[in-house]
């Protein structure tokens, strides 16, 4: 979404300044009621007209259906960013819990082999290691 000069303020604006701005727009332009609100070219209820029945209704039904067609827009267009923001969330987590389980699993196979290699070179320190290790095991679950 490219971002639109808002023309109200000059300033960057984004979908919500712009839907207001087109709010008010409508809004100025529809009249009210009370009659005219500006020489607009609109056709508000004026006084002495026939009213609500005599159509001047039409305009502010447009009106009221426009403005909830742009915020309904507006709505859209807010969970359809926030649902791509998620789904990137989502995809950066799951690429950063797939390198983390790949290191770990990594540095596992890293250790096996290491320990492996130690028995190997050295298998009589390496059972009085788990004898000792044993004890101490043994010792602390028994207190």
């Amino acid at each position: 979404m490219a971002n639109t000069t808002n023309t109200r303020d000059n300033r960057p604006g984004g979908t919500i300044d712009n839907s207001t701005d087109r709010n008010r727009n409508i809004n100025d332009n529809t009249g009210s009621f009370g009659g005219n609100r500006s020489n607009t070219g609109s056709t508000g209820v004026t006084p002495g007209s026939t009213g609500i029945a005599g159509g001047g209704a039409t305009g502010v039904m447009d009106a009221v259906k426009e403005g909830v067609k742009n915020v309904t827009d507006t709505v859209g267009e807010f969970a359809s960013d926030a649902k791509n923001r998620v789904g990137d969330w989502t995809s950066e987590a799951t690429d950063m819990a797939k390198n983390a389980v790949g290191c770990t699993t990594d540095v596992m196979k890293n250790f096996g082999t290491e320990a492996t290699d130690f028995v190997k070179r050295y298998p009589i320190q390496s059972v009085l290691i788990g004898f000792g290790v044993g004890l101490i095991i043994g010792r602390t679950i028994r207190t």
